[in-house]
């Protein structure tokens, strides 16, 4: 038996897309994140439902971060928009490795900081400032 009219299906609603707004997410995160630093702050005592909601804002805080910086914005595409598999599987791995083996850690960190430091671009672009601040080289007089 059927109570609901028929008016109330949602046919509708599943055709429709609905934006993330990146404001309200930052601000979401911001408000559970001072929520959890008050309630882990002040709660000095043996209250452990103060504990225990300040752990459950703390946590999800982090996430609602996490998830305002992946977000796009105004000026740049998402930050999952871009990623390779292979960086992709990289992160997988690392986060797989460090949760079986936490002393991982700081080697992949290292690891991580070396790679970084050979690959990154050698010659960053640079405005028409920085070519007419740059220093003239002298010219070499031919011999007579």
């Amino acid at each position: 038996m059927n109570l609901a009219p028929c008016n109330l299906h949602n046919g509708d609603m599943t055709q429709k897309t609905i934006g993330v707004n990146r404001t309200l997410v930052g601000v979401i995160a911001l408000g559970c994140l001072v929520a959890a630093g008050v309630l882990l702050i002040f709660s000095q005592s043996i209250d452990t439902r103060a504990r225990l909601w300040g752990a459950a804002f703390l946590r999800v805080g982090l996430l609602m971060g996490a998830f305002w910086i992946a977000l796009p914005s105004r000026h740049r595409e998402a930050a999952y928009a871009n990623i390779s598999w292979k960086t992709l599987l990289g992160l997988i791995l690392a986060v797989l490795a460090v949760a079986r083996y936490p002393r991982t850690v700081f080697p992949i960190l290292v690891v991580v900081a070396i790679i970084g430091f050979f690959l990154r671009p050698r010659n960053p672009q640079r405005g028409p400032r920085a070519a007419r601040n740059r220093p003239k080289q002298p010219t070499r007089r031919r011999p007579p």
